[in-house]
């Protein structure tokens, strides 16, 4: 990530944050100085809808500026795009062993020796058969048996 941009973009949120802010404590100190209101026999609810629809498009036109500041540092951020240098090569990596042979000699003896791991695993006769299990599960049942015998006298 570039550090310009990173910073450039944290400092405008805390720009934003800072405005906001301070248009919300203005509009607290409004609230707190200015008289409640509770619709009284002489306010009429057409005055109360007048007074919904102003703050309504204050709400609109607040969020019209956000956006169009918004829109500003995008195109900003494009304009510094399209004028930085061109004259950028793009990095392309190279090999950096120049022994290209000895690596490709290296991986056929590896291949080679894998292939022949895989030979002697396959072609091994395995050591335990199912007779063999059967003859130990008899041999541990008998067991079983006679020390059963020997606990019950």
């Amino acid at each position: 990530m570039d550090s310009s941009n990173y910073i450039d973009i944290h400092i405008d949120t805390k720009l934003n944050w800072k405005r906001h802010q301070l248009i919300h404590q203005s509009r607290l100190e409004k609230i707190k100085n200015s008289p409640p209101i509770v619709p009284s026999p002489s306010t009429s609810l057409l005055d109360l809808q007048k007074t919904k629809d102003r703050t309504k498009a204050h709400y609109q036109k607040e969020y019209i500026e956000k956006i169009k500041q918004q829109n500003n540092a995008l195109l900003n951020r494009l304009v510094k795009i399209t004028t930085a240098s061109k004259n950028k090569r793009s990095f392309t990596p190279t090999l950096k062993s120049l022994n290209i042979n000895k690596r490709i000699r290296e991986s056929q003896r590896i291949t080679e020796e894998n292939m022949r791991l895989a030979d002697r695993i396959s072609h091994r006769k395995s050591t335990l058969s199912f007779g063999s299990w059967e003859d130990s599960y008899r041999q541990a049942k008998k067991y079983k048996r006679s020390i059963s015998k020997i606990l019950l006298q």
